[in-house]
């Protein structure tokens, strides 16, 4: 409000009826500024969304950004963690690519920080973008997707081209920043897969070592996984996901190629056993 100043002369009267008129005007003035400060809040409510409705369950996943190449064998797929991914339960579990290694990190979000994270992806135009599988003329381009599930409805929105606003890049930047106390997650156990592979001469392979294991790379091929735990379970993460490397394998003089899905983490695992 602009400052001014007046200057009353004359009688006493004339004082006292000027004073009362400036009175009047300066209550008319804060009447107005009061009226378009309460209109700015209720125009700033009525913008917010009203009350979101998700199901809580550990194994309900609420938000997934993914991104696959069009073109890759089985165990680069298997291997591939999606860059962000929420659950039900405020479990928040995200990818840190660095220069030299790939981090997997792990957070809890409360309900407030769930529904600001689901709020970014909605307010970005989620419900507007429709999917796009005009694949670019680029050698093996990569596809990337959101999925929403809200109010018991799932749905995914997938674009080989980019996004309206970059808003890919944006949704993803405030999941991996909307924790303040991310830690490292580490496997305590997940499914053992053997892919057989043609054997290259000259590079380095384990030998796997089925008295110890228990078992044969031969019995965990053909989509037969097996549950591993402890170090075993440790090594194959470290070497596949955090350093990014094919796990090279030789039993009986065949090559093989190891994957560990985790579930809760990887994208298609099965469920840990109840036993």
């Amino acid at each position: 409000m602009k400052a001014f100043h007046i200057e009353l002369r004359g009688t006493g009267g004339m004082r006292r009826k000027f004073q009362v008129i400036l009175l009047i005007l300066v209550v008319v003035i804060l009447a107005a500024c009061g009226d378009d400060t309460d209109k700015k809040e209720e125009t700033n409510q009525t913008s917010q969304l009203g009350p979101l409705e998700w199901d809580r369950g550990a194994s309900t996943i609420l938000l997934r950004m993914d991104s696959r190449p069009k073109e890759a064998a089985p165990q680069e797929l298997d291997t591939r963690i999606p860059p962000c991914t929420l659950w039900g339960d405020g479990r928040l579990v995200w990818l840190n690519e660095l220069e030299s290694e790939k981090q997997v990190l792990e957070a809890r979000l409360n309900d407030e920080k769930i529904r600001e994270l689901l709020e970014k992806v909605i307010f970005s135009g989620f419900y507007e973008w429709q999917s796009d599988y005009i694949i670019p003329n680029s050698a093996n381009p990569y596809i990337e997707s959101i999925t929403l599930n809200l109010y018991n409805e799932e749905r995914t929105v997938s674009r080989y081209s980019g996004w309206p606003v970059d808003a890919y890049a944006q949704i993803l930047k405030t999941c991996q920043e909307i924790s303040d106390t991310p830690v490292l997650f580490a496997p305590e156990g997940g499914w053992l897969t053997a892919y057989e592979v043609p054997r290259v001469e000259g590079i380095g392979y384990w030998r796997w070592a089925k008295d110890e294991a228990g078992f044969s790379l031969a019995e965990v091929t053909n989509n037969n996984p097996r549950w591993i735990t402890g170090d075993l379970a440790k090594a194959v993460w470290n070497t596949t996901i955090e350093t990014g490397s094919r796990l090279g394998v030789l039993e009986d003089n065949i090559a093989y190629e190891l994957v560990l899905r985790v579930p809760g983490v990887s994208r298609d695992s099965p469920p840990e056993p109840t036993e």
